[in-house]
C-alpha cells in the first residue's frame, strides 16, 4: 500500500527519459515516457546530491515531481525535464519539484534545470513550486532555478523563478536562494 509519510533517499541518479531537452532548453523531437506526478508526499526525500532527469509531462493538471508536497525535499536536482500545459481553461499549478505545497514544507539545497511551458491556464508556475496554498509555511534554503519558464497566456498569473502563486494566508521564507 501507498504511504505518503514514508521517507526516501536516492542512492544514484534516476533517468526516466534521455535527451528530453536541447541545449537551449527547448524540447527534443521524439516519443517520451509520460511522467505521472507522485500524488502526495509528506515525509523527507533526500536526493543525496543526485538528480532525477527526463521527467516529461504534457497535461492540463498539476505538474511536477510531486502533485502535493507536505514534507521536506533536500539535496535534489530536477534536470533535462519538460513540463507543458497546452491551451486550456484549467488553472494548472506547475513546479519541477512540487505543483502545490501545504502545511510546513522545507526545500533545501535543491534546484531545477527543467523547462516549464504554459500556453494558457497557469495559475502558479515556477521552477520549484507552483502554488503555496492554505496556511502553508514554505522554507526554501540554498536553492535555485536554472531552467526555462515560458508563460505566454495573457491572463496567466503568478509566474516566478522559484515560487509561483502564494496564498494570502501562506508564508514563504527564502535563504540564499
Amino acid at each position: 500500500p501507498y504511504d505518503a509519510t514514508a521517507c526516501g533517499k536516492l542512492t544514484k541518479d534516476i533517468v526516466v527519459n534521455e535527451n528530453v531537452l536541447k541545449a537551449d532548453g527547448t524540447p527534443n523531437e521524439g516519443s517520451f515516457r509520460q511522467w505521472e506526478s507522485i500524488w502526495s508526499f509528506e515525509g523527507t526525500f533526500d536526493g543525496q546530491n543526485h538528480t532525477i532527469s527526463g521527467l516529461y509531462q504534457k497535461s492540463f493538471d498539476h505538474l511536477g515531481l510531486f502533485f502535493y508536497l507536505r514534507g521536506t525535499v533536500k539535496n535534489l536536482g530536477i534536470v533535462d525535464s519538460y513540463f507543458y500545459v497546452p491551451d486550456s481553461t484549467y488553472n494548472s499549478r506547475i513546479g519541477a519539484i512540487a505543483a502545490q505545497v501545504y502545511d510546513t514544507v522545507t526545500i533545501e539545497n535543491s534546484y531545477s534545470a527543467a523547462t516549464i511551458e504554459v500556453l494558457s491556464g497557469g495559475n502558479g508556475v515556477a521552477g520549484l513550486v507552483g502554488l503555496v496554498g492554505g496556511s502553508a509555511m514554505l522554507t526554501i534554503k540554498d536553492c535555485h532555478n536554472e531552467g526555462v519558464i515560458v508563460s505566454t497566456y495573457e491572463r496567466s498569473s503568478s509566474t516566478g523563478g522559484l515560487v509561483g502563486y502564494v496564498a494570502l494566508s501562506s508564508t514563504v521564507i527564502l535563504f540564499n536562494s
